[in-house]
């Protein structure tokens, strides 16, 4: 086998690592979204939940809603609101990683090109 057809097989090797590595990026991140999903979905249940379970207690009557009972209602809001945006912040630390991790892929393969290229 020639110097340039070890060097096209080696090319084509990572290509393929690398198409690789991008499809299971992509699962992860899907996954990760869906996990985002989920968590969000339950959250906001739990949130009804919480809501619903204040106002049966707090509302024998046709009152309206007490300064207290307001607090803790904007109070359970401004947790659930926290969670949110935690979770986003997770999600795009999780996408600048992996554009990150696949810039230096991208990044070696060039410096292995030009090394190549360098030996002859």
């Amino acid at each position: 086998m020639t110097e340039m057809a070890k060097i096209l097989a080696k090319i084509k090797d990572t290509e393929e690592n690398n198409h690789q590595k991008k499809e299971q990026a992509k699962e992860e991140l899907l996954q990760h979204e869906k996990l985002r999903h989920d968590e969000l979905l339950r959250l906001n249940r739990m949130y009804q939940e919480r809501l619903i379970k204040l106002i049966k207690e707090k509302r024998k009557t046709e009152e309206e809603i007490t300064a207290e009972e307001q607090k803790e209602i904007e109070l359970i809001l401004e947790q659930f609101r926290q969670k949110v945006l935690e979770i986003e912040k997770e999600h795009v630390k999780l996408q600048e990683t992996k554009e990150l991790n696949n810039q230096s892929v991208t990044n070696e393969i060039i410096e292995r090109m030009k090394e190549k290229n360098g030996c002859h």
